[in-house]
């Protein structure tokens, strides 16, 4: 994995499930709808997803 992100220039420290959760908050942040934002991010069930879109209303 360090080999893959030396190569697309992601800074140390930076992990894949940090990128994801980023990902999925972004995409929570604009208002994309919970049922796509679980197919983005590939997830068997909204239980997880439902996390974003709390994110969403909190803010």
């Amino acid at each position: 994995m360090a080999h893959w992100h030396k190569q697309a220039g992601i800074p140390e420290g930076y992990t894949l499930h940090g990128l994801r959760r980023t990902f999925g908050t972004y995409l929570a942040e604009c208002n994309i709808q919970a049922r796509a934002i679980m197919e983005a991010m590939g997830h068997s069930s909204m239980t997880v997803t439902d996390e974003y879109a709390a994110l969403r209303v909190v803010k």
